[in-house]
């Protein structure tokens, strides 16, 4: 209707500013005490959260295309000039690529025979070389590969050797040397990094605390004026307030980042109830305060509603069919007879 068009209008093209306070979990890390017994629990309940991904080890062969050379420019013998950093344009021709590719597909070819790489770098003069372990989380940032390359070879199974892939820089060639799923290591493997999640854990309760803290020191201070100064409060607090910029719904802050939750508790404040709750951001707990709105210009929405109407209806469509979709699949119950892989 052309009141839900208005008020997504009215939505999306509002601005606020607003001040708040940010209590980061990384001040109290310092003053978090633990122990081995605390680290141990903490452990057992929470699994999850040291799982090593997958990992490979590879050996590969990497041919290298030839160094870029400057584009020939025809130009009259009076008008020649030497050329500059400035003017040249280097290029790598197909051409160029040629002997790199053929050479590429020529080793490939003699693994399918004998998936031995260094046998088959020997043969054809080039050097192999290793990788450590690596995931897909974490991928060896040394070796550069896209994350393209990496979706391709983590399908692949041990031994197997991928055909020749192509780079900007030249051609692939990788074998799976090794293959490790997923696992929980050992307290005993972990002891350190267990002990740093569960300092950051505790850290992150005495924020939210502290925090909560805050706002009832705030809360008190606007029930004794009718005043309600939330820079001067905070100030005479001792803590530091911040401002932001005017800023719309999906914008980029300092400090905050792009926090859904943060920006959806801001702009559910009005000038009646200015001061909001504790707010968990993924860089902290914040209280915030509306300092002001403003709102959409409605003398361009006319301009706007067709697009913006066709865009509610679009997004509209696509929500009710996926939710046609998953009733579907509830209500079908189907069942897998496809043997299972034992965990």
């Amino acid at each position: 209707t052309d009141k839900e068009v208005l008020e997504s209008f009215r939505r999306e093209n509002e601005k606020i500013q607003a001040s708040y306070i940010l209590v980061t979990p990384e001040q109290f890390e310092k003053d978090v005490s633990l122990n081995d017994e605390e680290a141990q629990n903490y452990y057992a309940q929470n699994k999850n959260e040291f799982i090593v991904p997958p990992t490979m080890r590879v050996e590969y062969i990497g041919l290298d295309f030839p160094e870029p050379e400057p584009e020939k420019e025809e130009t009259a013998p009076e008008a020649a000039k030497p050329a500059t950093a400035v003017d040249q344009t280097l290029t790598v021709t197909e051409e160029m690529k040629k002997p790199a590719r053929e050479k590429a597909n020529a080793i490939f070819q003699d693994l399918l025979v004998n998936p031995d790489m260094q046998t088959a770098g020997g043969k054809h003069n080039v050097e192999v070389k290793s990788s450590g372990f690596f995931s897909m989380e974490q991928p060896d940032l040394a070796l550069g590969w896209s994350y393209e390359l990496l979706i391709k070879l983590f399908q692949m199974d041990k031994n197997a050797v991928n055909d020749p892939f192509e780079t900007p820089q030249g051609m692939l060639i990788v074998k799976i040397t090794e293959k490790k799923d997923s696992y929980v290591p050992e307290y005993k493997d972990i002891a350190e990094k267990v002990a740093e999640a569960l300092r950051k854990d505790k850290a992150k309760a005495i924020a939210q605390k502290k925090t909560e803290e805050y706002l009832k020191l705030v809360q008190d201070a606007f029930a004794r004026t009718e005043l309600k100064d939330f820079a001067q409060t905070v100030k005479s607090l001792g803590l530091e307030v911040q401002q932001t910029p005017i800023f719309g719904r999906g914008e980029y802050l300092p400090l905050v980042g792009i926090s859904k939750e943060f920006q959806d508790a801001a702009f559910a404040l009005t000038e009646q109830n200015a001061l909001s709750g504790v707010v968990a951001t993924e860089t902290g707990y914040s209280v915030v305060h509306l300092d002001s709105r403003v709102p959409a210009d409605e003398k361009q929405f006319e301009e706007k509603k067709q697009s913006l109407s066709e865009k509610l209806l679009n997004e509209r469509r696509t929500q009710t069919f996926n939710d046609f979709l998953s009733d579907l699949r509830l209500k079908a119950k189907i069942a897998s007879n496809l043997p299972q892989k034992k965990q």
